[in-house]
């Protein structure tokens, strides 16, 4: 038997999580779903460049939640919604560019070819090589810098919030993020040149 929804509203993000493991109730997902549905259009968005396919993305991602909770090893809800979500994406652009393409000529005759070199890049692939070219080097910078990249530019926090999560102070925190934008500039123009 399913509890309303307002018995659940004070609960964390970790704690709705936890509960739907234990209760299977999705009405517990469905509270997550509303908290983060905004947030994960708007990457999914970003990504796939359609607002349908966006809305796809997060369904999937989420049905992926209902069914595989007990493998999911979740200690901050909103980051790994981030990172699902996003890698959902990729994944999608990766089958669409790996698609055979089909072309009809004017003889009815049917040609088939890979969409390789002989067809001009999509711009969704292109920026996807960009997204997966910025991961790489995000993933090459020291911790501290990686962490403070994150925090402000994907997950979108404030200096302070930052330095309050990660324990680091203030001064640090702007220290890494400088330090972290000069590296991943110079690492995408190694990767680029």
């Amino acid at each position: 038997m399913s509890i309303p929804e307002e018995k659940y509203q004070h609960l964390s993000d970790l704690e709705l999580f936890q509960l739907y493991k234990i209760s299977k109730d999705p009405v517990t997902i469905g509270l997550l779903y509303k908290r983060y549905l905004s947030m994960s259009l708007a990457i999914a968005t970003k990504y796939l460049l359609d607002e349908n396919r966006a809305k796809d993305a997060v369904m999937s991602v989420f049905e992926q939640l209902l069914n595989n909770a007990e493998g999911y090893q979740i200690s901050n809800f909103k980051s790994w919604l981030y990172s699902v979500i996003k890698n959902y994406c990729f994944m999608e652009l990766r089958k669409e560019k790996n698609r055979i393409m089909v072309s009809i000529d004017e003889k009815n005759t049917t040609k088939f070819m890979e969409n390789n070199n002989l067809v001009h890049q999509s711009n969704e692939h292109y920026q996807e090589l960009q997204y997966q070219g910025l991961e790489q080097a995000i993933e090459l910078l020291n911790d501290e810098q990686r962490k403070c990249i994150e925090l402000f530019y994907l997950q979108q926090k404030c200096y302070a919030d930052i330095a309050e999560l990660t324990g680091y102070s203030l001064n640090n925190v702007k220290s890494y993020i400088q330090n972290g934008k000069r590296n991943l500039k110079n690492k995408l123009q190694n990767f680029n040149g």
